[in-house]
């Protein structure tokens, strides 16, 4: 893949800003009356079946924690959404995790244990105990298994040759369902099964990056005083894209479980997806009415205390995010 001339300086220049410790002096010029609360979600150590955005090297990860550690002042989505006129000597910063997946358990909270750094994972409670998993990584797992050249799909063919191509199928497909209704993605899956010769019912183990929580993991992590838990939805469904009666479900389902599994009140909510058009004022007033008190979202950015309780700005941390980059990331300069 070529990188265009306008697009190396770029990452020159960041690279430089990062390098330099400019980012964290003009962080600290500019002031600290906004929170960075960071996004994860998978976290892995070996090869992956098929690279994606959404799992991250624990060598990476370990990383950033260190830069976090050293920088920020580390603390509970709860608390630093409630803090009036900060006046700290560090940035405030939010570690979170969405979806629930056991490797947050068996790779990231040691790092996070190690270093006494408070995070949030969010729950997708359908997939706690069991041996399946949310959508996109059946996906992922179909596309890396599947020893077809290409894909036909709805009227055109997609290579699948070599690990770029099918990443770039992955990214491609990802997008298209996001945008479909709850039952014609369900469709859209069994239909790209069939076409890809896979099986789309698959027992994961706890080898895979795949393999989700169990309630022996939560439980460990909640009674350790340093991992809190929110909903996630009950199956990971785009909240606009399902019919207002469904969505209630799916928030009451995982609001209760997710407070079974940890044995607390779950007051904090992350949007599947996250984006602007995922959710909705309705959607809001149903998570108030259940006690929810902070939902975060995907939508890019700082995030200032005591505003948008229940549309939190966050900074996705995407898999290839070097150590200058989240530099430049976390202290909001990008």
């Amino acid at each position: 893949m070529k990188i265009s001339a306008a697009k190396v300086l770029s990452r020159i220049k960041q690279a430089l800003v990062g390098m330099s410790g400019l980012s964290a002096s003009l962080h600290r010029v500019r002031g600290y009356n906004q929170i960075t609360i960071v996004s994860y979600h998978g976290i892995h150590q070996g090869e992956l079946p098929l690279g994606d955005h959404c799992f991250m090297h624990l060598d990476l990860f370990k990383e950033q924690m260190h830069y976090l550690h050293q920088h920020f002042n580390v603390l509970p989505l709860e608390e630093a959404m409630l803090i009036d006129n900060y006046q700290g000597e560090k940035p405030l910063a939010v570690i979170t995790f969405d979806d629930g997946f056991y490797n947050n358990y068996s790779l990231a909270f040691p790092v996070l244990k190690a270093l006494q750094l408070p995070a949030t994972i969010f729950l997708a409670t359908r997939y706690i105990n069991s041996h399946d998993t949310i959508w996109f990584c059946d996906l992922l797992r179909m596309l890396s298994q599947s020893e077809n050249d290409a894909l036909h799909w709805r009227g055109k063919s997609y290579l699948l040759k070599t690990e770029e191509q099918k990443q770039a199928v992955s990214r491609l497909l990802q997008a298209e369902l996001k945008t479909q209704e709850a039952d014609e993605a369900q469709a859209s899956m069994q239909a790209l099964a069939l076409a890809l010769n896979c099986d789309l019912h698959y027992s994961y183990q706890t080898d895979s990056p795949f393999y989700m929580l169990t309630a022996e993991a939560i439980k460990e992590m909640s009674d350790s005083g340093l991992i809190t838990f929110g909903a996630h939805s009950h199956s990971h469904v785009i909240l606009s894209k399902t019919s207002l009666a469904h969505a209630r479900e799916e928030i009451q389902t995982s609001i209760r479980e997710t407070a079974r599994l940890s044995g607390k009140p779950c007051v904090c909510f992350a949007y599947p997806n996250g984006r602007a058009e995922d959710f909705n004022e309705q959607h809001q007033q149903i998570l108030s009415d259940f006690g929810i008190r902070f939902s975060a979202s995907t939508i890019n950015g700082l995030t200032s205390p005591q505003k948008d309780l229940l549309a939190i700005k966050r900074l996705f941390i995407d898999t290839d995010t070097d150590i200058e980059v989240f530099k430049l990331q976390v202290h909001g300069h990008r």
